[in-house]
This record gives structure tokens, sequence and C-alpha cells, in this order.
């Protein structure tokens, strides 16, 4: 009977658990570990992160894995300074999905229209929703939910 080796096995089990008491979610736990050929906790807090376009980085693989990108990152840095990962929040942009009426669609897009230069429906929403802002004072009027 052949023999099999699971010493590798058990080397990953153990990153797996520092990973996770560090606080990284399990998802880019399993993401470095079985993606970028994590093998030590220290590979993340090395100085080395490079740039998004650096195939050589862990930035760059982290980018591309689907799903774990931003997050991904986010609990990597927190990680790299000394925060809780578990607590990391995504920087920037954020997508809202909005589902519109046909009503709502129409006048969005007759909205559009009457716009001297060619906008796309997301740069139309932006805008209409930084001049309604404005209008209401900045940051707008509070909002309560109903009892």
């Amino acid at each position: 009977m052949e023999r099999i080796d699971l010493s590798g096995r058990r080397e990953q089990h153990v990153l797996e658990q520092e990973l996770l008491t560090a606080g990284l979610s399990s998802r880019t736990t399993n993401a470095l570990i079985f993606g970028a050929d994590l093998y030590s906790i220290e590979q993340l807090t090395k100085p080395r992160w490079g740039d998004p376009k650096d195939r050589d980085s862990l930035h760059w693989w982290l980018c591309r894995v689907p799903g774990l990108g931003p997050k991904g990152i986010a609990e990597v840095v927190a990680l790299r300074a000394g925060r809780d990962p578990g607590a990391a929040r995504l920087l920037g942009q954020r997508a809202v999905t909005v589902p519109l009426g046909s009503a709502d669609l129409g006048a969005l897009d007759a909205w559009i229209a009457k716009q001297p230069k060619p906008i796309t429906r997301p740069e139309a929403i932006r805008a209409i929703v930084r001049a309604s802002l404005h209008l209401m004072g900045e940051g707008g009027p509070e909002i309560r939910a109903e009892d």
C-alpha cells in the first residue's frame, strides 16, 4: 500500500488557523492559501505589497479573486496596519442596486436626453442624487424609519 504524505495538509491547516485567528475571513484565508501559495502569515506583513498592475504582488493577485478583491485587500491592509481585519471596511465606491419602475426609468431617460452632453444612466443618477442632496442641504435631511 502506498503511503500518503499529509505534512503539507497539516501545514496548510496550521496556517489556516493562524489566518483565521488573526481575523481574516474564511474566504480571504482560502484564497490566500490555495490561490496565492501563501505559506506564512509573515508574507502578508512584509513591506512588499506591490501595485495592482504588478503581476508578482499580493495586491495584484487579490484584485483578481472573484468576489474577494476589495474585501480581501481591505482585510490584508488592516492586518498589515495592526488593526482588526474583521472590522475592515471597503474604501471608495460601492454599487447600489435600485429597481426602477417603467415610469421612473422613462423620466430618467427623458432627463438624460435633455442633457447637453451624452451621459450614462449611472452618471445621470449620481448627478441627480448630488443635486438633490445639495438642494436639501449638505448631506440632506435626517431620514427616519416609519414606525
